[in-house]
């Protein structure tokens, strides 16, 4: 095999891994997106240009705390799955 077919067989296996990655974690992925965009509305919206807010007067505290927020509430809404005797 050259090194071509191997670079080949081997970006095949990574994006397999990175499709499975995202079946997997799809819904904690997806409610640290609406944490992160409720985050940043939260700052912009209602957030205080005063600076004594600690979470909503900048925007780089704002998104990374709402994304945790999403993953967090992603976790209570998960679906358990039911193991098979």
């Amino acid at each position: 095999m050259t090194f071509v077919t191997h670079f080949a067989l081997f970006a095949s296996d990574i994006c397999t891994v990175k499709a499975e990655i995202i079946r997997k974690y799809k819904g904690s992925l997806i409610g640290m997106a609406i944490g992160a965009i409720a985050g940043w509305a939260y700052y912009y919206f209602i957030g205080c240009s005063s600076g004594s807010c600690a979470i909503a007067s900048n925007w780089q505290i704002a998104v990374p705390y709402g994304a945790v927020m999403g993953l967090l509430m992603a976790g209570i809404v998960k679906k358990e799955e039911v193991k098979k005797a």
